[in-house]
């Protein structure tokens, strides 16, 4: 089992945390495996309980040998004393997986031929921060109740910064190549920088140009992250 770094994911639809939960509004992970409010021992404490997960059910019977084979997506919460896990499934995590591949120097087609081989390669990754802003239809999360106005969306990758990467989502493409959201997250902005608080600045700012009926969490700035590190603090007295 070979771990990826540690990624924080915003579930809330709405700022400050406040409405429905969602699959994930944005991402950030940083430059190095620890998220700026975690601790070493956290995040190898979060290793740990995923092997025990591991071990577990390849010694449950009625399982074929080579299960488990795959990517394995924990979510863990940090309430202070320890590490927490409330949360587990067989794939990639979404928007987290975005910024795992994001900085995957290996080929991820070779990654998966290894792991259906039984042979999986050392993974390797940037030293990159990187932070996934989606944006989403205005009734989203319950941003409002109803919108009956054009679905088309648009953009210029050219008005982007070569740092960010688009990624759309639950849109469809019409006959006459307009883009159209549909109901759930439309398009995921990536960018990815040597430090986390210029990831986040460039992505706040190429997600502003995503034009169409959308909207994005706009509180995912160093002051959110900052304000995490002090509530860790506090927590951990």
């Amino acid at each position: 089992m070979q771990p990826f770094f540690a990624s924080r994911d915003f579930k809330r639809a709405l700022e400050n945390d406040k409405g429905e939960n969602t699959g994930g509004m944005a991402t950030i992970s940083d430059n190095k495996a620890l998220l700026p409010f975690m601790k070493q021992e956290e995040f190898e404490e979060g290793i740990k309980i995923e092997e025990k997960i591991v071990k577990k059910l390849s010694d449950r019977e009625g399982y074929e040998e080579g299960f488990l084979t795959g990517v394995k997506y924990p979510a863990f919460v940090l309430p202070g004393k320890g590490n927490k896990i409330f949360e587990h499934n067989d794939r990639g995590g979404d928007p987290e997986f975005l910024n795992a591949l994001s900085v995957l120097k290996n080929d991820f087609v070779d990654v998966c031929f290894g792991m259906l081989e039984g042979n999986l390669p050392t993974l390797k990754f940037e030293g990159k921060a990187v932070t996934a802003l989606y944006t989403a239809p205005l009734t989203y999360g319950g941003f409002i109740r109803n919108f009956s106005g054009s679905k088309a969306i648009k953009w210029n990758k050219k008005e982007f910064s070569p740092k960010t990467e688009i990624y759309p989502g639950s849109v469809d493409l019409t006959d006459s190549g307009e883009i159209q959201i549909l109901s759930s997250r439309s398009v995921a902005v990536v960018s990815k920088d040597d430090k986390l608080e210029e990831s986040l600045r460039i992505a706040n700012e190429d997600i502003r140009k995503i034009d169409g009926p959308v909207r994005y969490r706009t509180n995912i700035d160093m002051d959110y992250v900052n304000k995490c590190v002090e509530r860790m603090k506090m927590l951990r007295l």
